[in-house]
């Protein structure tokens, strides 16, 4: 029986930096694909594991890729696109919340959740909380789960891991955690029969 979900934030309760490509595109006349990848550089993961700073990680995106656009302007671009809830997820996690203990997972960096915690007052529903800067462990490492796991002295077969990336549902699920790859909340919906 399941009693336990366990959700990633970015692209299934609010956006991430997914879509902050399409105005950064209009403003720098850049394609937003070529906008995605030089978010998703290697310094993406330092960033979420506390090792550099969002002002750090930003700046090194703007020098390396000749960006005309300050980091303060980026910033609230980001923070602009934080805001945006994923449609009918958080009534959905309000619901959900009267039959299971919620668990939020996030792979994020300090600054960003600061932000995020202060705008977004559904996470408080979390029974807890697990980031990746405080942490020290990103979603694409199985200990992540375990420790989560053992924490919270779960069995792995009552938890069920919600989240967008399959290669982050595989890594839960090599610790016998069931998961949902998120698309939307109707499909969320009928995957939890709820």
């Amino acid at each position: 029986m399941i009693k336990y979900l366990i959700f990633d934030l970015s692209e299934v309760l609010i956006r991430g930096l997914i879509g902050v490509e399409g105005k950064l595109a209009e403003k720098l006349q850049i394609p937003e694909k070529i906008i995605l990848k030089s978010f998703a550089s290697k310094d993406l993961e330092s960033l979420c594991l506390g090792n550099i700073s969002e002002t750090e990680y930003l700046n090194q995106i703007i020098k390396s890729e000749n960006w005309p656009i300050s980091i303060s302007e980026l910033k609230i671009l980001i923070r602009d696109n934080f805001k945006i809830e994923i449609s009918q997820m958080v009534d959905f996690v309000k619901q959900l919340k009267k039959k299971y203990i919620l668990f939020l997972c996030s792979d994020h960096c300090r600054e960003w959740i600061e932000y995020i915690e202060e705008y977004h007052s559904f996470l408080e529903l979390f029974s807890r909380k697990y980031y990746s800067f405080e942490n020290k462990s990103l979603k694409s490492d199985h200990q992540t789960f375990l420790n989560i796991v053992k924490e919270n002295k779960l069995q792995p077969e009552e938890v069920v891991f919600i989240d967008d990336n399959v290669l982050n549902t595989k890594t839960a699920e090599k610790v016998n955690i069931r998961s949902v790859i998120f698309h939307n909340y109707e499909q969320l919906r009928k995957e939890l029969k709820f």
